[in-house]
Parts: structure tokens; sequence; C-alpha cells
């Protein structure tokens, strides 16, 4: 009995070491790892060494190490395991087939201490085999060539070889394959420094800027190459969740990547490669790793489109990237048909207005994204000056962007345009590019016929030529002068680190140099841009006069270091324009300083057209101060709104009352200003090769100080302001050299004009003379009227002591002006006979003591006469006691004049004015 326990407890063994061993198999035959591989995975063989399972020799020492720590149970640790395993299942099998377990526990006992530690031994070896190795077992590596290694056992006839990463010693040798990689070579490390890599791949061009300390190694490769077909399967299949909004997707795929010889590396910074020879521009890019694909690419990675088609892309992680462009879906919502300038009747725009009864739609859209079948439109500059064609609109920082009609089915749609100038431009034609000029329609409308979108890509270009308003001379005017310029010729010096001339007596800030200078930036040229700040905001002619923001003030100051020629009280010539406007105009002519009479005058004088006061010399300045009122409500005689412009090269600065309210500096080509005395507007505008800049948008500042405030924020409310006499001073400097041009316009009413005068000869005869009575004391007065309504009104007198006649009264009065001439006393005992004249009117007038007057207009140049003869009229006054009492009106004058004759007392009466 106790043998055939034995042999049973023997099979029982067996049994559970045969079902234990195959259940660990079954486990360790599931490999986890190639699961997961099915799905594609694309990312750098270095990138998973970082999070690498450990290597069979690290896992043999891992096991040498748990069984040194278990030597002193004699056990390891997969022993252990094994054991309990073990002595579970057979404890449930005896659970299940052993009825008495006292008696079957004495029977299995019988089994020898030597049996079960053979088999204890026999189980451990079994599963060191399928699972981990002994330290008794020899294993053998051999390198792959890149950087891994194939480990086989040499002892276990059933051990499934294993690919594993090289592990590297410090100088690039793998330790189990002696594999060599000289980047890992930390004696032969070099430092890589700024490089451009490049290649093609089915006939696109990929160029990567390297820079300094990117890679680890110097020897880098840029490889591009064909997706996997697993990659491309999956761009197929998730092709229509990349881009939801669009249709017709298209694709193109590369697997771009750097390598150092065959291994994949790793960039430590963003590289950025530019990619040429595409079939579209892209409007998206996917980056793919692993099954993960989407339009946005992973942080940190950048891409755009460069003026010149090319892509880029910027990121850390190379690996498959997805070019993508597809048709998206048109969005048909209208817009309110405002092509640009936004309020037709105070548009933003430099280029004034435009905007079309049709509806665009309410989206911008490249021309790649827009249907066959619909319009593509935009708004171009163009004069027959420059062959440039600058875009109006659609105006964005994003390039070649368009508006989209709808034709709706119509077979020949057309699209009316409405437009408005800018302030100082006119319309001179409308066309699409490459047709002909089409003429508006009664109500200003221009029909524009449109094509369609097709395979062609037809677009439609209209092509609008805004033209500065000319001058036009009123040929029935004649010149007038303001006086009271200075003009000042600067000298030049060369500095040597300079291409030209230059002046720098001025501080850095305000150089005259030849317009090319480029540091400090005050001091290049803008060509439509003004820089503002240059000088002081206050002008005041008895404190230094005008100085610049950093305190120099000595640029109209006669000083023969720096100014080679100086002139004062000059005469500056001014005509009149079909508009009303009085206006200097480089444009029509050339002006320079001329010598008549002994007088300076800046006026036009034949010769290429130009602002040239000192000849050819490229320096110069001018101030010139206009006194001026306005009247009513900023609004002239005709009704328009009253208002000073200027236009030129290079600063321009602009007082009123002391104070800046325009500023044009820097250097630049022509720029235009205005003052308008009604709204107080202020606008600036450049122009330069068809570009519009303007103040209403904040495209002509280079640099803004001042800005366009409203004048009446500056000089007060307009309330008080209007009717006032005022002075506006304009300081210009020609700095930049080469071309220099200049226009000035203003309708308000000037003072300070210029003409040669008239003169008004008073000539009076007294027939007869009676002496007991004393001195006969006659007395004129004139009055005039400045143009600007001012009223002037003076005195004069003879003595006579005899009968006779007197005429060395002679005036100088302004000429072309009229003038009210009567006598205002004629004696005590005298009267006026008569008054007549050869230049004028005599006539009744109630407003006079003697009941008559003369109204004459002298020419300039010329004296008029005006004769008054008086007689004795039979009363018996005393010479002067009846002049107390004749004029009240002009008493003070009267008086100043009894005081010189009579003394400070007559009869003891004191003389002191008034009605005394």
């Amino acid at each position: 009995m106790p043998k055939i326990n034995k042999l049973i407890a023997l099979i029982l063994a067996l049994v559970l070491f045969t079902s234990s061993s195959v259940g660990v198999y079954a486990e360790g035959d599931v490999n986890i790892t190639s699961i997961e591989n099915i799905s594609v995975d694309t990312s750098s063989e270095d990138a998973s060494e970082e999070t690498k399972e450990p290597s069979v020799r690290e896992r043999k020492d891992a096991d040498a190490q748990g069984e040194s720590e278990d030597e002193s149970t004699g056990k390891s640790e997969k022993s252990v395991i094994n054991d309990k395993t073990s002595d579970s299942t057979q404890d449930e099998e005896k659970d299940k087939n052993i009825e008495d377990s006292s008696d079957k526990t004495d029977e299995a006992t019988t089994v020898t201490e030597d049996e079960k530690e053979k088999t204890s031994n026999k189980n451990t070896s079994n599963n060191e085999t399928e699972l981990k190795h002994s330290d008794e077992h020899e294993l053998e590596y051999q390198s792959l060539g890149n950087g891994r290694h194939k480990v086989t056992c040499t002892q276990c006839e059933d051990f499934e070889p294993t690919e594993e990463a090289c592990d590297f010693d410090e100088n690039g040798k793998c330790k189990d394959c002696d594999f060599y990689d000289e980047t890992k070579d930390s004696s032969k490390k070099k430092v890589q420094k700024e490089m451009t890599l490049s290649c093609e791949y089915e006939g696109v061009r990929f160029e990567a800027h390297i820079e300094d300390d990117t890679f680890e190694t110097e020897e880098v490769s840029l490889v591009v190459a064909a997706v996997s077909e697993d990659i491309e399967n999956l761009v197929k299949e998730n092709a229509e969740s990349l881009v939801s909004s669009g249709y017709k997707i298209e694709a193109q795929n590369f697997d771009i990547s750097f390598k150092h010889g065959d291994s994949v590396i790793k960039p430590n910074k963003k590289v950025k490669i530019t990619v040429s020879g595409l079939k579209f521009a892209p409007k998206a890019i996917s980056h793919i790793k692993g099954s993960n694909v989407g339009v946005e690419l992973e942080q940190g990675t950048e891409w755009d489109i460069n003026e010149d088609g090319s892509v880029w892309i910027s990121s850390e992680d190379f690996s498959p990237f997805i070019f993508i462009t597809y048709e998206e879906k048109m969005a048909d919502v209208p817009s309110d048909g405002i092509l640009y300038g936004g309020n037709p009747e105070n548009p933003n725009s430099p280029y004034g207005f435009g905007g079309t009864e049709e509806k665009h739609l309410d989206k911008l859209y490249r021309l790649n994204e827009i249907q066959e079948g619909y319009c593509a439109v935009r708004i171009l500059s163009h004069n027959s000056e420059h062959d440039s064609y600058p875009v109006i609109a659609p105006y964005t920082l994003q390039q070649n962007l368009y508006f989209v009609y709808d034709p709706e089915g119509v077979e020949n749609y057309s699209i009316h345009l409405y437009l408005k100038a800018p302030e100082n431009y006119t319309i001179a034609s409308v066309c699409l590019k490459g047709g002909s000029n089409i003429t508006p329609s009664e109500d200003g409308a221009y029909n524009i016929p449109l094509e369609k979108i097709s395979e062609e890509k037809n677009v439609n270009e209209i092509v609008v030529n805004l033209k500065k308003i000319e001058i036009k001379w009123d040929d029935n005017s004649e010149p007038t002068y303001i006086s009271g310029g200075t003009l000042v010729n600067y000298k030049d010096s060369e500095i040597e680190d300079s291409k030209g001339y230059i002046r720098k007596n001025f501080g850095d800030a305000f150089h005259f140099n030849q317009g090319d200078e480029r540091n400090p930036a005050s001091n290049y040229c803008y060509y439509r841009q003004v820089y503002q700040g240059l000088a002081s905001d206050t002008y005041d002619p008895e404190d230094g006069g005008f100085k610049l923001a950093n305190g120099i003030d000595i640029l109209f100051k006669n000083n023969s270091e720096y100014i080679k020629d100086y002139r004062s009280n000059v005469g500056i010539e001014f005509k009149k324009d079909v508009d009303g406007y009085w206006t200097l105009d480089s444009d029509t002519s050339r002006y320079e300083i001329v010598t008549e009479d002994d007088k300076d005058i800046l006026k036009q004088v034949s010769g290429e057209k130009s602002f040239r006061p000192f000849g050819d010399d490229d320096h110069f300045g001018m101030i010139l101060p206009i006194d001026f009122t306005i009247d009513g409500e900023g609004k002239n005689s005709d009704g328009k709104d009253t208002i000073f412009k200027f236009a030129g090269d290079d600063d321009v600065f602009v007082y009123i009352d002391g104070k800046l309210v325009l500023d044009l500096g820097g250097i630049h080509d022509s720029v235009n200003g205005q003052i308008n005395f009604n709204t107080g507007d202020i606008l600036i505008q450049g122009d330069n090769e068809n570009i519009l800049t303007s103040s209403v948008d904040g495209s002509c500042y280079r640099l803004k100080n001042l800005g366009s405030k409203n004048l009446y924020s500056i000089v007060g409310p307009k309330k008080s302001f209007v009717r006032d006499k005022h002075q506006l001073t304009v300081v210009y400097f020609e700095r930049g050299a080469h071309l220099s041009d200049c226009r000035i316009s203003y309708n308000f009413n000037a003072i300070n004009f210029v003409k040669d005068p008239g003169y008004l000869n008073i000539v009076k005869t007294l027939k007869n003379y009676q002496a007991e009575f004393g001195t006969a004391v006659s007395v004129f007065e004139i009055q005039y009227r400045d143009p600007d309504g001012t009223a002037h009104s003076y005195t004069y007198s003879y003595d006579f002591n005899e009968s006779g006649t007197k005429d060395s009264i002679l005036l100088e009065l302004p000429a072309d002006t009229e003038i009210t001439v009567f006598e205002c006393y004629s004696g005590a005992s005298y009267s006026l006979e008569s008054i007549s004249t050869k230049d004028g009117t005599v006539t009744a007038s109630d407003k006079t003591p003697t009941g008559k007057e003369a109204v004459i207009t002298i020419a300039e140049g010329e004296t008029s006469k005006v004769e008054f003869v008086n007689s004795y009229d039979g009363r018996t006054n005393y010479g002067t006691i009846s002049i107390t009492n004749v004029f009240k009106k002009n008493a003070e004058n009267i008086f100043e004049f009894l005081k010189r004759v009579l003394g400070s007392t007559f009869l003891g009466i004191e003389l002191e004015g008034g009605e005394q």
C-alpha cells in the first residue's frame, strides 16, 4: 500500500508540474509590444531609446542580484514564484481528488527529499529557458550596424532571438557587441556650426537652415523619402476629417528626417525647413506621429507661406509631413457692399471711398479658394506717371485676397461701382486692367462687367486712376505779394563717412544731406511718411524765433559760419487760381528770388519747374508769416470752407499764433497738409509711386507726435477765434537735396500783402481870406478798408494865412482799394464850395459835415488827385472856437491836431480831447 501511495503522489506531482509549466509558457507567448506595433509608429529610433525596455544583460544582471539576495532561503525569486505556483496547484488537486486528506498526506510524505529537490530544480530550469536566463547561460551579441544588436542564447534551443539598442561607453563602443558610433565617442565629439542642408525629392526642393549646436555632430544629412503605404492609407481614411469646411482635398506626403550615417538623429532645437516646388499652396499641414493625423500640428511646430510661394515649417521633431490643399465651401454671407473707405461722406481710406450696389461675400478669399462660377475682384491704383499697380482693396496684411461676387446664374454679370476721390484728388479714369476706360453713368456709377472663375482662374482687377488736382490760374487776376519772408541758404561741408554733403550744426536729428542717410532715423528719407516731433511746439519771434525740439534756435539767425546767403523781408508772390485760392505752386513754374527796385521778391521765373529760391543750391529754409482773419463760421464770401494748404518736401511746420498745428517734419517726398478753419480738421497725405498714405488711417506717420489734432483743440474755441486777427507762420526746409517742391494755397483774408502803392494828392484852394479872423484851418479825412475788412481812418490839414492853393498833402495808400475822401472842417468862417476828382466820383453824403465826399480807387503806382475849393461865407467866427462842436465822432484825432497847432490851451480852454 505505501508503494502505491508513493506512486500516486509521484504521478500527481508530474501532472501538476506539467500543467504549471504550460500556463507560464502561454503567458509568455502573448507579445504586447507586437500588438501595439500594429498601429503605425514613425517616431525616430532614438526617441524609442528614451523609454527602452531593459536589455537581456540588464535582466540577467537583475536576476543574478535577486538570487544573491535570496541565497539565505535557498531559492531565487523565480524559484519562489514557481514553488508557490506548484504548491497552490497541488493543493487544489488534493482538495478535488483526495477524500481523506490525513491518510494521503502520510503517503505523499513518503516521497524522498532528493526527489522533491530534483523536481524543483527541473521546474526552475524550464522556466529560465522560456522567460529569463540564469548566469550559467552564455549570451551572444551580434551587431546590426545601426546602433542595435541581435541577442541569442548559446545554450537554449527554444530561446527566441531579440533585438535591442546598443549600450555605449564613453568611447562610443557598445559594451556587448563592440559596435562603434563616433557620435557617442566623447573624445571625438565635434561642435556643430551653422550650416544649410538641402535635397530634392520628386521635383520638390527641401532646404534646412541649421543653427549652431542643433545636432551633436557635424556629419548630418537631410533625408526626404516616400511615406509608407500605411501612412498613405491613413491620410486617405482621415482626409474628410482634416478639413471640415473643404472638399476636393489633395495632399503631398513626405517623410522628412535628419541622419548621421544610417542612424536617424533628433535636433536639439527647432529647425526651419523651406519647401519649394509643391504642386499647390497648402492650406493645412499635418505632422503624423503614430496614428495621429490632424490639421493642427503638435505644439511648437509652425508653418507659413512665403511671398515667393514657398512654404516653411519649423519643428523639433521630424517624421511624415502631409501638405494639404482643398477647395473651401464658399460662405454665402452677403456684405454691405463697401469695398474700402467705410463712410462715403467721411472716408477712412487714403484712397477715398469705393462700394458697389451688389453685395460681395462677407469673407475675403485667396484665389485658390474661389470656386468656379464665382467672380474675383480687387481694386488697384494707377496713374500715367508710374507703372506700378498697388492694391487699394482688399487692403490687409495678408496678400492676394479677393472680394468674391456670386453671379447666381446670371450669364453676363456686372457690378455698379461708386467711387469718391480723396481730398485734393480727382478720379481721372476707371478701367479693367488691360482694358479700355469705362465712362460713368448719369448717377456716377461705373458699370464693370466681370469674368467668372474658371480653370484659368480669371480675376477682375479694376484700376482706379487717382490724380492730384492741378492748379489752374485765374488769368484775370494780378499777383499779390506777402511781405516779411525770411530765406536762408545753408552752407555744405563734406563729412568723410557720408555719401554726400551733410550740415551737422543743428544736431544729429536734423542733418542737411543727400536724402540717403539712414542713421539716425529722422534723417532718412521716408518717401510718403512724416517724422514728427523734430520742431518745438511753440514759435515766438520775440524769443529766438524758430527752434528745434532739441532747443537749437540758430537756423534763421544770420551767421556766416553756416549760412551762405541771408534774405529778410522778402516779398512772396501769390497768384489767384480759378478756385479762389491765392497760390504759390512749383508744379506750374520755377520760383527764385529776384531783386526789383531794391526789393527781394520770390516769384515765378522761367526754367525747370521747381522751388529754387537760391538757384540750384540744394539746402535752404524759409519762414513766411501771414497775417489773416477769417469770416463768420470759417467760410468765405462764396460759402466755401476757409482752408490753408501746403504740399512739399521736406520739413514743414505751421504755427498759428505761435502754436504748432501742422507737423510735416522729416525728409520725404512731397506730402500734403491742410487746415480747415470751418471744421478744424487737419489732414496729412503722402503720395509716392501710386501708393497713398493719410492721417485718416494713420498710414502717413513714420513717427507720430502731434498727429492731426483738431485745430480748435490747440488754438482755443472757434467762437473766439473767428473775426480776430491772427498770424499763420510757415517754416519750410529743403534738407534732402535733389527734388524741391512747394505749394502754398489759402483762401482766407491775408493782411500783410505787398503791392506797389498808389498815391493820393489832396489839393485845397481858399478863394478869399479874412485876416481879422486869424488862421483858416481846413481838415480832411480819408477812410478805407483792408481786404480782411479792417477799417482805417486818418486826418490831414492845411493852414491858410492868405488866399491861394496848397497841394503838399501826398499820401501813400494801398493800390486797388476804394478810398473815401472828404473835408471834415472847413474853417470858422469858411464853407466848402466844391469837390472834384478825375479818378472817382463825388457824391452827396449826410455822413460828412460838409455834405459831400469823393470816392476813388487808386491804381498801383499811380497818383490820384482830389481838389477842394473854399470861400468866406460871411460869418464872423474867430479862429477855431467853433471847432469844439464840429465833430464828436473823431474828437481825439481833431484835438491832437489842435494841440499841435494851438498849443495845450486856447482862450483859457484846456484841450485834452473828447467833447471838451
